[in-house]
């Protein structure tokens, strides 16, 4: 049993909310249908105290960094004989804490307080509050020993399930008395007291939803077991809002507690679906003997997959086959994060006519093939070589030579390989700075006065446009980045 085991593996197997508690005890704290209404006298009360917790336990909001405790810890043995010995805070806002058996033999709390002794805080709050604070007490002796000029401000309460594990945390506003208490937050746990659940109902104001509403913002989880261990299978994020506005972030998608499950990270939103897959494993059939492309540690690093239309359902993280029936770019880190390889796949097909190696956001070379995988051009920026090119890769760059070049004296930045039917590059076109090479410095492509033209030297196109064209280059990578020429702008990770 793993309770700081939270927000790094997220997780979410969403069972029907059970908000029923240990009756026995429960009702002798908290009134199922008058917040207002006093804890009965078979309560312990504590003046001026509030117990420390361990991390996590009733912990109110939607944190990234969640940790969570189900269980209360019990109230201290040097507590019992002290109630309503405590007295409020003259300069601060003062807790009053009650406590209900547990069942087990101990007290838990149940219910916090928070007030203000005589003379604290605003007037016209304290002058709203006296006649409602009268009222609250009239039925609770304790209290009414505080003294009349006290005032009640706010109430929490703690609602447990029937094996002791806090599920419900509600807030009373005394300032409307008359009101509905107002959930502040909801969990769920699975028979291993793991955390399934973490539901801010801030718009709902149910915890009973299943699925969860998503106007609201909630934390799934989901577990599985392998080898005896614990293996988190779901971490979803889900931020609500309103007008029912969702969108979805999944730190942790995988599909079985196997050592080789499909598992990834994602990101969706409200009619999009899907946006895009990351840190995964998933597409295996889009990889081949020729086209995988090894990093540091010689294997095959996880890749990204952005889809270009949409929607695309979420139903792909469980079944990530499915992500084959969208059109999709994928991104694999070639050696390192600073280096990508950028690929467009059609829905059902597995081989890109495009391949784009960025560094950085420079694109530095483009590969281009036939509908039949066989490599018809090679675009390189500063002689550009792949670092890790695979187990069999397509393209031997040691054949990609500098033969037919005439201009050695100047520095040179594209250069252009056609293929011939048996694979066999030449170098049929280049571009050049103008001027002289200055051995000592190299001059970026963006400031120089590049010429376009043969390998021989000779000048042929007027300006990088007309270069670009006839080759079917884009330094922005356009024939990858369909979404982008149609206004989308890409969900980053």
């Amino acid at each position: 049993m793993n309770y700081s085991f939270r927000r790094n593996l997220k997780i979410a197997i969403v069972s029907v909310f059970s908000s029923t508690t240990s009756i026995s005890v429960q009702a002798a704290c908290n009134s199922a249908k008058n917040w207002f209404e006093a804890p009965g006298a078979d309560t312990k009360v504590f003046v001026g105290y509030k117990q420390e917790q361990k991390p996590g336990f009733g912990a109110v909001g939607i944190g990234r960094a969640a940790v969570d405790y189900p269980y209360p810890s019990p109230l201290p043995e040097k507590m019992l004989g002290t109630e309503g010995s405590g007295i409020l805070s003259k300069d601060e806002t003062s807790d009053v804490s009650y406590y209900e058996p547990d069942g087990k033999g101990n007290w838990r709390v149940c219910r916090v307080e928070q007030w203000w002794s005589a003379g604290m805080g605003q007037k016209t709050v304290r002058e709203a509050l006296k006649p409602i604070t009268a009222r609250y007490v009239e039925n609770n002796p304790l209290l009414k020993k505080l003294g009349k000029d006290n005032i009640v401000l706010f109430a929490t309460l703690y609602f447990y399930d029937s094996k002791g594990r806090i599920i419900r945390l509600e807030e009373g506003d005394f300032q409307k008395p008359n009101g509905k208490s107002s959930i502040k937050i909801c969990r769920e746990y699975d028979k291993d007291d793991n955390l399934t659940l973490l539901l801010d109902p801030k718009n709902s104001q149910s915890c009973k939803a299943s699925p969860p509403d998503l106007r609201d913002e909630w934390l799934r989880y989901r577990y599985g077991r392998y080898d005896g261990k614990l293996v988190p299978l779901l971490d979803e994020w889900n931020r609500g809002s309103p007008s029912g506005k969702w969108g979805k972030d999944f730190a942790l998608f995988r599909t079985s507690a196997a050592p080789d499950a499909v598992f990834g990270a994602a990101k969706a939103q409200i009619g999009k679906g899907v946006t895009v897959i990351y840190g995964t494993n998933a597409g295996k059939l889009d990889q081949n003997a020729a086209n995988t492309v090894l990093d540091s540690f010689g294997k095959a690093g996880a890749a990204a997959y952005w889809f270009i239309k949409s929607p695309v359902t979420l139903e792909v993280l469980e079944k990530p086959d499915l992500i084959y029936r969208y059109e999709r770019r994928r991104q694999t880190y070639v050696g390192g994060p600073g280096v990508k390889l950028l690929e467009l796949f059609k829905p059902n097909e597995h081989r890109s006519l495009h391949r784009y190696y960025l560094v950085e956001k420079f694109v530095v070379r483009h590969e281009q093939f036939d509908s039949g995988g066989r490599v018809k051009r090679v675009v390189t920026i500063n002689d550009w070589r792949q670092p890790r090119p695979g187990v069999k890769p397509d393209i031997d760059d040691r054949l990609l030579t500098d033969k037919g070049l005439s201009i050695y004296s100047h520095q040179i930045y594209h250069r252009v390989y056609d293929f011939d039917a048996q694979g066999k590059p030449t170098l049929v076109a280049v571009s050049w700075d103008r001027a002289l090479r200055n051995p000592l410095k190299k001059t970026s492509v963006l400031s120089a006065d590049v010429v376009y033209g043969s390998p021989a030297g000779k000048e042929i196109w007027k300006n990088k446009e007309e270069f670009f064209k006839q080759f079917d280059f884009s330094p922005e990578a356009e024939q990858v980045f369909p979404d982008v020429a149609n206004g989308e702008n890409p969900q980053q990770i």
